[in-house]
């Protein structure tokens, strides 16, 4: 998903959108990275050794590509934000129906919102 905003916003700036969408696939990068650290917190938590878990290189600049074409762009943001956020909001919200732990509810309630905000852009 980072990688992700990441190529939507340098598309959107290609092809002239708004400012106000462009900030928004910012915003949204900024999200998932935070999403991101959160999930490390949370594998660290859990795990019994307390190792500590933190992002590798980005390998993305291989398979990485930008949008010749708004037609492009278009097919790719179906796939990668109206499928790809959509699976990850009811994926999230069949966890939040099951999960126990008080500080996960919290956390997952707020990715959700945020996701909810991302598959719409």
């Amino acid at each position: 998903s980072i990688a992700s905003f990441a190529s939507q916003t340098v598309e959107l700036m290609k092809f002239g959108a708004p400012a106000n969408l462009v900030n928004a696939a910012l915003v949204a990068g900024q999200d998932e990275v935070r999403h991101a650290r959160i999930c490390f917190y949370l594998a660290r938590r859990f795990d019994p050794g307390n190792n500590v878990y933190a992002p590798d290189d980005f390998p993305v600049g291989k398979s990485l590509s930008i949008a010749n074409t708004l037609e492009e762009m278009a097919a790719k943001l179906a796939v990668e934000g109206c499928y790809g956020e959509t699976m990850g909001l009811m994926y999230g919200a069949r966890q939040l129906a099951t999960v126990r732990d008080p500080e996960i509810k919290q956390i997952l309630r707020k990715i959700i919102l945020e996701e909810c905000t991302h598959s719409i852009l």
